[in-house]
């Protein structure tokens, strides 16, 4: 991502979330798009609890105990957390 797609987004994002009214308006005025076609579907042959459930996403992802250069980092045993 550019430089100036990342500041376009943080300076949208900051405009949502100083003023709530557009937000609320942009909420209502969003429309998804259509797909054209049959979306594909199949009905699943298992039940939910038999099945194994992946999350794909293209964002990072955030530990809460990030050690150098974002590596997980376990707490201390015994030491709790709070």
């Amino acid at each position: 991502m550019t430089f100036i797609a990342r500041l376009k987004n943080r300076l949208i994002a900051k405009a949502i979330t100083r003023f709530p009214l557009l937000s609320r308006r942009f909420v209502k005025a969003y429309r998804p798009w259509e797909t054209e076609g049959e979306i594909p579907w199949t009905l699943m042959q298992k039940p939910l609890q038999e099945c194994k459930v992946v999350l794909v996403t293209t964002a990072p992802s955030s530990l809460r105990h990030a050690g150098p250069g974002g590596r997980p980092q376990l707490p201390e045993a015994g030491r709790g957390d709070n």
